[in-house]
């Protein structure tokens, strides 16, 4: 069990830390628990905080240090971020304000904990989450490591994750390190080494603290295969909401979301399997998700797509699905999800292989090919044109699309080329298409963009 829970939180996350405070206590096990606030903050704060946790005023952290000192170490121009600072000096100095063989636990204060959470494996290591690094490291936190602690990063992930534990001697070891180093306290140190000019804020605790303790303490320290999501506010909207009845289906999937200040616009799109292939912005203008199946530094969201999809009915605008829907067993169960989470109106774009095709075959993980006829179960319109093959009844047809456009990789005198077409390819009737089969090859990959009409 750990010894202590901490977080730091001031009045702007105050609604998403009266949502998260009750869950910290149901599923976060610790001896004893407080949240670190403003001094002017305290009575607001104790009012809105269970009584199981402890509001400490952060002057008690600071041991002289302060918001006009971080300021002052700072050219004017930078001090909007001297809060920023601020605050992580109060974390790493509440790290460390216990006996060694005690564990700490740090713990955003606008992330909500969705299920019983572990900091330990079975053999006692700490465990951390990882980090999404998007997928580049934001290399300014790691030239500051370098010119405080005289260290690269080592790590084989980002432990930026809204949660973050330490054994206190870990973090005592870092502070005498660093004083030892620089000569001087190292809150002061700190400071000193920080680049403004690089843009941005240039210092992680969590990035600085962990790759420390991973030179010196490796084999103490394990990550979890478990995800959390960090975009809440983006997703879901307040932290209040996460409680719905909609979104019961997240602690399935994610063990806690954060719902961080900054973020602005919603989430509209879904990306599904999306690898390295991110998408950015739907049709409208809107946010991706770019999901998976497994953890990458690319994805935003992982889970499976085979299963009940833990997103509300109508909930997106856009859907991808890029050379995935060959690796399901049941395509109709998931369109049926993608069915129920696409909005009226909404898109479904998706690619892939042509039955028989150099692509097809090449993955030995594809569980089927395509033709161009496949998808015309999921098309009621033109039933002259397109017999609906699979839903013969009419009145028990789930699916209602119609076409905007197909594409196609065909190859022309050796060279490949994507063919965009107003309608799908007529089996002996596509003069130009039958050519490109019978001189050159069968076609690569395919797709269609599909608006849902009802």
């Amino acid at each position: 069990m750990l010894n202590k829970v901490i977080s730091v939180c001031a009045i702007k996350d105050l609604e998403a830390w009266a949502v998260a405070a009750p869950q910290i206590l149901r599923f976060i096990r610790a001896r004893h628990y407080e949240v670190i606030v403003p001094d002017d903050q305290v009575e607001l704060f104790s009012k809105r905080t269970p009584s199981a946790i402890k509001v400490v005023a952060e002057s008690f952290y600071l041991g002289g240090f302060s918001l006009a000192w971080c300021k002052s170490q700072m050219p004017e121009w930078a001090h909007s971020r001297a809060g920023w600072y601020l605050q992580q000096i109060i974390k790493i100095s509440a790290l460390g304000a216990g006996r060694p063989g005690q564990t700490a636990l740090i713990w955003d204060a606008d992330t909500v904990p969705l299920r019983p959470l572990h900091f330990f494996n079975d053999s006692g290591c700490l465990q951390y989450y990882r980090g999404r690094d998007k997928p580049e490291f934001w290399a300014p936190y790691f030239e500051t490591l370098q010119s405080l602690a005289g260290l690269d990063r080592c790590a084989p992930h980002s432990f930026i994750s809204q949660s973050f534990p330490v054994r206190v001697e870990w973090v005592q070891a870092f502070q005498v390190y660093i004083e030892q180093r620089h000569r001087v306290p190292w809150p002061q140190a700190i400071m000193a080494t920080l680049d403004h000019t690089k843009g941005g804020c240039c210092f992680s605790e969590y990035e600085t603290l962990g790759n420390f303790f991973y030179k010196n303490w490796p084999d103490a320290m394990v990550f979890s295969r478990r995800t959390h999501f960090r975009e809440g506010t983006r997703l879901i909207g307040r932290a209040v909401d996460v409680h719905n009845p909609e979104w019961t289906r997240l602690p399935e999937w994610i063990d806690y979301i954060a719902f961080e200040e900054y973020q602005t616009g919603r989430y509209r799109g879904l990306n599904l399997g999306c690898g390295n292939d991110v998408k950015e912005k739907t049709f409208r203008g809107n946010y991706f998700i770019n999901s998976d199946l497994d953890f990458s530094p690319w994805s935003d969201f992982e889970f499976d797509i085979t299963k009940p999809w833990p997103f509300p009915d109508g909930y997106f605008e856009h859907l991808m699905a890029m050379n995935v829907l060959e690796h399901v067993d049941d395509l109709i169960g998931v369109l049926r999800e993608a069915d129920r989470c696409l909005e009226v109106g909404g898109v479904m774009q998706f690619e892939v292989p042509y039955v028989g095709s150099h692509n097809h075959g090449t993955d030995v993980t594809h569980k089927r090919g395509f033709t161009f006829e496949s998808f015309q179960f999921l098309m009621k319109e033109d039933e002259e044109k397109r017999k609906n093959y699979l839903f013969r009844d009419p009145s028990e047809r789930p699916f209602d699309y119609e076409l905007m456009h197909f594409f196609g990789e065909v190859i022309t005198a050796g060279q490949l080329q994507r063919e965009v077409l107003p309608e799908i390819p007529q089996r002996l009737s596509y003069g130009p298409w039958i050519d490109h089969m019978r001189s050159t090859a069968i076609p690569g990959t395919f797709g269609m963009v599909m608006r849902k009409v009802s």
